[in-house]
């Protein structure tokens, strides 16, 4: 099947990237800006419209490329199941009149409405599953929908599924019906942007307008929420800074832990060693002005932002999760520490600190490694699954 032949709507949360929506609707974007590029006739959904620049920003990139961008519902402070119905409604009739016949999902509630198009509208559903752990949250209801939705209802109703990682795709495989039914589980990485690397001789940012000059830049860049684990970087900053007290620690991005990290630098008298810089767009130029980049997550899928800090010559310190380890092989190309410990964060920041040449060796070889996870090549296995799929049905 020719590649023109494929309609897709890639379905994503939304497009507030790097405040409510994070690396997965980013993987989405980008997956879909590259579709185009292989001549494949892509759309995309953001399920839920929050407003603001940076949904702006996202839909004139997409609309300039000339891919279509519609959103589903409006997006109250509280879940609302009735946007969610209407959301439902908008999207199945896009897929009725435009003649979709694939729904790549990147988001559970939008895969469960998509199962129903595909019994009722012979539209052909994949879903990609970006994070290792519950995918429905904590507590008795994540547990439940877990049980119901993704180990029965998605083990027998989707076409086909993909995990970002291959800890993803074991999460996947571990499902009594999938290991029953004998279905096969797909490894399709996350991926550099294709034009990530052409932006590599962007200038790095200069840090004297914010008033740090002649100082070491820990960074980290991404949502300021729970997952990203940043509560237990503020409180490794005490040890670092003991060793290294000019070194300075900027956080890109932003979201609901906020005015919880700065309360907590506060308290622990370290906030003139921190600089929350809010969202950035300009990733290459941020990545390269930092001494050490940072992700002390408690949960990821395949993180992209460590990939982009490779592929920028940055060296990486990173938690040892699922996902995590499969980009970061700790002395090689990153360097790993128990999760949830600032003691040992803090001690591992002031061992890199401490040796340039170590860091260099690590910039080095992640960034050899990174040229693996390129988005063309992903693209043609995405293409490859869907025409498959499409064939099979």
């Amino acid at each position: 099947m020719p590649e023109n032949s494929l309609r897709v709507l890639e379905i994503i949360v939304g497009l507030d990237i790097g405040n409510v929506d994070g690396g997965r609707e980013r993987f989405g974007i980008e997956l879909a800006r590259q579709l185009k590029r292989d001549a494949v006739d892509v759309s995309v959904c953001a399920f839920w419209k929050r407003g603001g620049q940076t949904e702006m920003h996202w839909c004139q990139v997409l609309q300039l490329e000339g891919i279509e961008v519609f959103f589903a519902g409006e997006c109250r402070d509280k879940f609302s199941f009735l946007q969610y119905l209407l959301g439902i409604r908008q999207i199945a009739n896009y897929c009725q009149t435009h003649q979709i016949n694939i729904i790549h999902s990147h988001y559970q509630m939008a895969s469960l409405a998509a199962v129903f198009f595909k019994l009722f509208r012979y539209t052909s559903v994949i879903r990609t599953l970006h994070i290792s752990g519950l995918e429905w949250g904590k507590g008795s209801i994540g547990w439940v929908l877990e049980k119901i939705i993704t180990n029965c209802f998605f083990s027998l109703c989707v076409d086909a599924e993909v995990g970002i990682s291959q800890a993803a795709v074991d999460q996947l495989k571990r499902r009594t019906l999938v290991r029953w039914l004998g279905k096969p589980i797909y490894l399709i990485h996350n991926a550099l942007p294709a034009d990530f690397l052409e932006n590599e001789n962007q200038a790095a940012v200069k840090w004297v307008r914010f008033g740090i000059e002649n100082k070491l830049i820990v960074g980290c860049m991404g949502r300021l929420s729970e997952q990203k684990g940043y509560l237990y970087l503020i409180q490794a900053i005490p040890y670092v800074i003991e060793k290294f007290p000019h070194v300075h620690f900027v956080f890109a991005g932003d979201g609901e832990l906020k005015s919880r990290l700065e309360k907590t630098a506060e308290e622990l008298q370290v906030l003139d060693h921190v600089l929350f810089a809010g969202q950035t767009r300009e990733v290459v130029p941020f990545l390269k002005s930092l001494d050490l980049f940072v992700l002390p997550s408690l949960w990821e899928g395949l993180p992209t932002v460590i990939l982009e800090s490779m592929a920028c010559g940055i060296p990486v310190l990173a938690t040892d999760i699922p996902g995590t380890r499969e980009l970061v092989q700790h002395g090689i190309t990153g360097w790993l520490v128990p999760l949830q410990s600032p003691i040992e964060l803090g001690n591992a920041i002031v061992e890199l600190l401490e040796n340039p040449q170590t860091r260099q060796g690590l910039a080095e070889r992640g960034k050899r490694m990174s040229q693996n996870f390129t988005m063309p090549r992903i693209s043609q296995e995405y293409i490859a699954l869907f025409q498959d799929v499409v064939h099979d049905n």
